[in-house]
């Protein structure tokens, strides 16, 4: 019932951007059905999240956000440097993209037919519960503690010393690589600490009720502080994932536990929309706007409360996922080739310096002077990144390539873990690096090792105190 509704709602929303297309209704027609071959192949979800969520961010970005504005005809609220509405324009864009998305769809099938299921081990089906060390029980409130006052000393460190506050360049730097780490946790991995024990919470019997309650409070707390609406999405989005198609491991059979759920959640997200434009915009701390489209400007001036449900939300819902504006720009760039790529790829970002794609690339008007005091980056995505080859066959094989790579990352940590709720943080995590992907790919990769060096570290000191004897 639910797979004929999500179909109903796409051929109408494809319908109306067909009508209005300023393009080539052919290529129009053709990028709209791969993207819907791009997002069905995520079901079953629970096979891979890493897929579930990179198609996600795709879909919206790329299909629906340009299927929107274009019935809508309304502005793009991201730079798109020097591209400009031409029918070859547009039809050079949706080639781009469709090559994209092809690429990812290959990915899967590629996947579908090499992955091998995860067997649980001799050792661990004598041991107790599925990825849930014996010594969990006599632990569990301590490392509960444990991770509560982690999650107060960050909070705590990043209001005296101003740490992360997304827009602002930090106002102390730790030692490297600390402020690496300190970055890491605040980005995902309290919510994947919290992820690990709320899973051995459902695995040895506990009331999952706390667990939850604690990984929302700790992406509302730390999104607050971070000056970010994104964080608490991102945070909570794999337990949302997890507990809609596995919800019965979780929060119980039936509707009502699982209504209550929504609502917790949906409730810590109104708020945090709220708190985070109140104290990115209209505080004393407040964030200069620095885009140039007066749609955009119209949004925040229009209030925390008036603009809530019509520019806040269509705002984050389509607007915030990179991909389109990025393939604009990048399509319309001149003097595209693997040399490019390169030096796009191993620029080194600077904090007193604006990017290459938001300074050049974008035309976003943030400069170097801006920089010094502020934080601001136009988002390429995946796609554009690689068309700085202007190939669209490298376009369609990186993007096999690199979902393919983070697929089977996953599908290495459900073996390792036997923690699908890990995975789910995980799948979020990479796809959310994945569609970040712009000028200078030093700090995702670092990201990506980074979480792979944490979850591994993990599985080995579980399994270290599993040792029999």
């Amino acid at each position: 019932m639910l797979g004929g509704i999500a179909l109903t709602l796409w051929v109408v929303v494809f319908l109306l951007g067909l009508t209005s297309w300023g393009g080539s209704k052919a290529s129009y027609v053709f990028f709209s059905c791969v993207f819907l071959a791009v997002i069905c192949l995520a079901v079953p979800a629970s096979s891979s999240y890493t897929y579930l969520f990179i198609s996600t961010f795709l879909f919206v970005g790329l299909w629906l956000k340009i299927s929107i504005h274009t019935w809508l005809q309304t502005p793009y609220l991201e730079p798109v440097g020097y591209f400009r509405e031409s029918p070859e324009a547009w039809n050079t864009l949706l080639l781009v993209c469709t090559a994209g998305g092809a690429g990812v769809v290959a990915a899967r099938l590629l996947y579908f037919r090499l992955r091998r299921p995860v067997m649980r081990s001799d050792h661990e089906a004598r041991s107790g519960p599925i990825g849930a060390p014996p010594w969990f029980r006599a632990w569990r409130v301590w490392l509960w503690l444990g991770a509560g006052a982690l999650v107060a000393f960050c909070l705590v460190t990043n209001e005296m010393f101003g740490l992360l506050k997304l827009g602002r360049v930090p106002r102390w730097y730790l030692p490297w690589p600390l402020h690496g780490v300190y970055g890491w946790l605040m980005g995902g991995g309290l919510s994947l600490i919290m992820g690990v024990l709320l899973w051995w919470d459902v695995q040895w019997g506990f009331r999952s009720r706390v667990g939850i309650l604690a990984l929302l409070a700790t992406a509302f707390f730390v999104s607050i502080s971070a000056f970010s609406r994104g964080l608490y999405f991102l945070q909570t989005l794999p337990l949302i994932a997890f507990i809609l198609i596995e919800g019965r491991k979780v929060v119980g059979r039936g509707w009502k536990p699982l209504t209550g759920f929504m609502a917790a959640w949906a409730l810590g997200l109104a708020l945090t929309v709220v708190s985070g434009n109140y104290f990115r915009y209209f505080s004393q701390d407040q964030i200069p706007i620095f885009w140039t489209d007066q749609g955009k400007r119209d949004v925040v001036k229009g209030g925390v409360w008036g603009n809530l449900l019509y520019g806040w939300v269509s705002f984050l819902v389509i607007d915030r996922w990179p991909g389109l504006e990025g393939v604009m720009a990048v399509s319309s760039y001149p003097d595209k080739g693997i040399p490019l790529l390169v030096r796009v790829a191993t620029e080194r970002r600077q904090v007193n310096k604006a990017d290459f794609y938001t300074a050049e690339v974008a035309q976003s008007g943030f400069n170097d002077e801006r920089a010094k005091t502020y934080h601001y980056a136009s988002v390429s995505g995946p796609i554009a990144f690689l068309f700085y080859t202007g190939s669209l066959w490298i376009v369609f094989i990186g993007m096999c390539g690199l979902t393919f790579l983070l697929m089977m990352c996953e599908h290495m940590i459900a073996g390792l873990t036997r923690n699908p709720l890990v995975c789910a943080i995980f799948g979020a995590y990479g796809a959310f690096l994945f569609v970040q992907i712009s000028s200078g790919l030093a700090q995702p990769v670092s990201s990506l090792v980074f979480t792979l060096t944490a979850i591994g570290t993990l599985h080995l000191w579980r399994l270290s105190r599993c040792q029999p004897g």
